[in-house]
């Protein structure tokens, strides 16, 4: 999607504060260039927002390819510090397969490692924040 109306982004349902900086910045036009308002997020130190944004215009397959590109970017940081767990690999792998041929089995397979994986992320964020606060 390369454009959105302001009905349009009201229904995504942002928070009141990003809604509020898109009618400071863009109130006035009717039509939004999502491209555009996402360079001026990133611009503005929004990245989350840009985040925000960029994920809820994707197509299905785009969203997984996403995923999975965050996902390999982080890979090697999780591995190093796990190396005896496969799962965030396999649900790396499980969602490739998804993008490839998104049946119901592989959605279900990739849902369920994805989940298994996040659990253990999960935890492993819990256990830094709390070593961060000792």
């Amino acid at each position: 999607m390369s454009n959105l109306t302001w009905p349009q982004v009201k229904a995504l349902h942002p928070c009141s504060e990003a809604l509020a900086w898109g009618g400071t910045h863009y109130g006035k036009q009717h039509t939004l260039p999502v491209p555009t308002v996402i360079r001026a997020l990133i611009r503005t130190h929004h990245e989350d927002w840009a985040n925000w944004l960029i994920v809820r215009v994707m197509t299905y397959e785009q969203y997984v390819a996403y995923a999975i590109y965050a996902a390999e970017q982080v890979i090697g940081i999780y591995e190093k510090r796990y190396p005896n767990d496969p799962r965030p690999r396999q649900a790396i792998e499980s969602s490739r397969r998804c993008l490839v041929d998104p049946s119901e089995q592989n959605k279900k397979a990739a849902a369920a490692s994805a989940a298994e994986a996040a659990a253990r992320a999960a935890w492993a964020a819990a256990s830094a924040a709390e070593a961060a606060a000792r």
